[in-house]
């Protein structure tokens, strides 16, 4: 294979849920038109080779925002993993190719993924002892500081078979600053259910501020994980919802638990800070009730909702619409900060909204 170094004629790697990739090539489809397909290189991650830069592109995404893209990462050398250098330094000589795209003040990390055959498919893992392995390497080239947990910029590589792909740009060009969008928490003694890290990771992903103080509304509370999370952030809650909330919550000071559907409560509800929707029920429906719920909100007052999308006998056509529509609608008393399918995301897309207007 001949060395090659083109950062301004390469390719991007993309990542989704292995299970949104059809939502995800129809987005690619719609906004670029002209775009080579996806090459799968497993499951949720695709290749895709670029008419110009990645850093072009990668502003063209940020204007697009797709919903179903989770991480995207550029591709700007391909080297061969020969038994003579092995991956190490097929790795080093990637990185003296890109060594320009690595000013030396800047704070660098390194993510390393490999392509793993698993039966009939293809699955992606990080390889985290051979980034610690990479990084005096990395430091010693680049003359940068190594940090992967605050990088300001990302090595990214991908070794595939004998091929490795490897690129650098800045953390806020990849969507996420963990490889392929796997955002990881702690999981913790008291945490209630895994529902906590989509609200966790929502608040990260999009940069929504919570007040210090205040009163938020969780619609669909039960069991509870998302009001424990809001009480983390030192606000009260009415936790709406007729199933019972986890023990820990039931005689909380800041927990008000109104066992009763959100729809027949809404009607002269008192104003809030903070709105969470996580029902589980049909969007348009959801969305109808986040309209409703718009007036209780102050302007700029955040949300943060799922809409579930529709299983069996959809096509992906139609859910996209599903979701496109849903968001016109919360157009209408929100501005629509961010919506994605995010790591923590199942059969759903999480959407942060700040509302419009003051409330009544």
């Amino acid at each position: 294979m001949t060395e090659t170094a083109q950062p301004d004629r390469a390719g991007v790697l993309l990542t989704c849920a292995p299970e949104a990739q059809g939502l995800l090539r129809l987005e690619l489809a719609d906004a670029w038109p002209g775009l080579t397909a996806p090459q799968w290189l497993a499951d949720g991650l695709a290749l895709v080779r670029l008419p110009g830069g990645f850093e072009a592109f990668a502003a063209e995404v940020g204007r697009a925002a797709p919903i179903f893209l989770r991480h995207l990462a550029p591709v700007q050398t391909e080297q061969a993993v020969t038994p003579s250098r092995g991956v190490m330094g097929a790795m080093k000589r990637g990185l003296e190719l890109l060594e320009d795209m690595a000013p030396a003040d800047a704070v660098l990390g390194v993510q390393v993924r490999r392509v793993v055959a698993s039966g009939d498919a293809a699955r992606v893992e990080r390889m985290t002892a051979l980034e610690r392995e990479f990084a005096p390497t990395a430091a010693e080239v680049t003359r940068c500081r190594i940090d992967t947990a605050h990088p300001e910029r990302i090595v990214s590589t991908l070794i595939v078979g004998d091929r490795l792909l490897m690129g650098i740009s800045d953390v806020a060009a990849n969507l996420s600053a963990w490889p392929g969008g796997e955002r990881r928490f702690l999981e913790l003694d008291d945490q209630i259910s895994r529902a906590e890290f989509k609200l966790l990771e929502a608040l990260e992903a999009f940069g929504v501020e919570m007040p210090a103080s205040g009163v938020a509304l969780d619609m669909g509370a039960a069991p509870g994980g998302w009001t424990r999370v809001l009480l983390e952030k030192g606000l009260s809650v009415v936790a709406v919802d007729p199933a019972k909330l986890h023990p820990s919550l039931v005689r909380h000071e800041r927990v008000t638990h109104v066992r009763a559907r959100i729809e027949d409560r809404l009607s002269g509800a008192a104003p809030v800070d903070v709105i969470v929707n996580d029902m589980r029920i049909d969007p348009r429906a959801s969305t109808a009730i986040m309209l409703q719920a718009a007036s209780l909100l102050p302007c700029g007052g955040p949300a943060v909702m799922t809409l579930k999308l529709p299983e069996g006998g959809v096509t992906d056509r139609a859910l996209l619409a599903t979701v496109r529509a849903s968001l016109a609608r919360l157009r209408g008393a929100y501005h629509v900060i961010g919506a994605r399918r995010l790591f923590h995301n199942r059969s759903e897309v999480t959407v942060a909204l700040q509302a419009k207007s003051t409330g009544g």
